[in-house]
Order: C-alpha cells, then sequence, then structure tokens
C-alpha cells in the first residue's frame, strides 16, 4: 500500500470514528457493532440508519386499519416513511395557521381573545354615545388599536380584521346611526389640532397685549 493510501485510509478512519466520550461503555460499544454490521463508513450514515429504523417502527404506534392506510399512500405517491410524515406534517400545519388566521379553530385563547376584543368595541360604541358627535370614534382597525393602548392592551391585526369582516353589517349600520363616515376620525383630528393651534395664538396675543 503506498503512503497516499495509507493517509487516505486513515483519513477515512479518523472520519468513520465517534465522539461520545460521556456515553455510557455498553452503549459506545453497541453503537459501533452496528455501524460495522451496516459497514457505514461516516457517522452520517449511521445516524440516518438509525433515524429510518425509528421512523419505520414507529409506524406500530399506528393500529391496523391506520397501517394500511399508510402503505396505500405510500405506494401512491411513492414516497419513504419519512418524507410521508413530512409532507403530511407540513399539510396539517399549514390547514390549521390559516384556520386559525381565519377565525375557524376553537382554541380557547383565540375565543378568549375574541371575547376581550368585542368587549373592547363595546366600550368604544357605550362611550361614544355619551361623547358630543366631534369626538366620537368611527369604528376601524386603526382606531380600535388605539383605543385598546389607551387599556394596557394588544389585540393582533388578523383578530381586528375578522371581527370587522364578521360584523361588517352591523357596523355599517352603526356608523350610519351615528352620522359617522370613514374619514370622520381623521377630520376630527385635524380639526382638533387646527382649534389647539388657534387657541394658543390667542393666547400668545392675550399676553403680548397685557405686555403693552
Amino acid at each position: 500500500m503506498t503512503e497516499t493510501e495509507k493517509t487516505i485510509d486513515a483519513k477515512v478512519e479518523r472520519k468513520a470514528q465517534i465522539n461520545i466520550g460521556n456515553v455510557d461503555a455498553e452503549v459506545r460499544k453497541q453503537w459501533e457493532d452496528v455501524k460495522n454490521s451496516k459497514r457505514l463508513l461516516a457517522n452520517h450514515e449511521l445516524v440516518a440508519e438509525l433515524l429510518n429504523f425509528y421512523i419505520a417502527n414507529n409506524e406500530h404506534a399506528f393500529n391496523e386499519q391506520e397501517q394500511k392506510i399508510v402503505i396505500q399512500a405510500k405506494d401512491i405517491e411513492q414516497m419513504t416513511t419519512p418524507q410521508l410524515i413530512k409532507k403530511a406534517t407540513l399539510a396539517y400545519c399549514r390547514k390549521l395557521i390559516k384556520d386559525h388566521r381565519e377565525g375557524r379553530t376553537g382554541h380557547k385563547k383565540t375565543i378568549a381573545a375574541e371575547e376581550k376584543l368585542q368587549a373592547t368595541i363595546q366600550t368604544i360604541m357605550d362611550d361614544n354615545a355619551v361623547k358630543p358627535h366631534c369626538d366620537k370614534l368611527y369604528i376601524n382597525q386603526t382606531s380600535i388599536k388605539n383605543f385598546a393602548k389607551t387599556r394596557n392592551q394588544n389585540f393582533s391585526q388578523d383578530g381586528i380584521k375578522r371581527y370587522l369582516e364578521k360584523n361588517r353589517d352591523m357596523l355599517n349600520e352603526y356608523h350610519r346611526q351615528n352620522d359617522l363616515l370613514e374619514n370622520h376620525n381623521k377630520e376630527m383630528s385635524v380639526l382638533r389640532r387646527i382649534n389647539k393651534r388657534a387657541e394658543q395664538l390667542q393666547e400668545k396675543e392675550e399676553l403680548q397685549h397685557d405686555g403693552l
């Protein structure tokens, strides 16, 4: 064997060694035995082998009918078990996220958040009932977020959008009855700034007049 071949063999041998110094000696011996029996050259190959073994044996967590379904699906798609599990898991997760975003989930946290949002919007309506028209709020995403902040509350953008969409007809009627147009909040905000500026100018003029 040439020196070059010896060097290559030495590198392969080092690659095949296991760095598991803190592992029980018996477990380490079993690891080496499995690797040698499989004629694997590197640890990553052994890990892949053990992972496939683990996944394959976990198929027994299914009952007989469920196992048949899994086998049929694998045959149709010509997939390995890991590929099938990954695809099915991702599909389920995407559906769960979409249902949550669109309010089609009965999760306790989602229901609780919707109830809090409903209570906050009812508070806005109660406040509107006793305020002059210029101080009333047109109920939209921005006004809900800003109002909630004054009460140390925070609602997700998706949650507010769902509420506004589901209650569109009710809110349209509410705004009509209270003579609130879509640009009401912005117009009243501008008007308040103008009035404040006018008051400041008037105070300044009065001070100047008193100084004469």
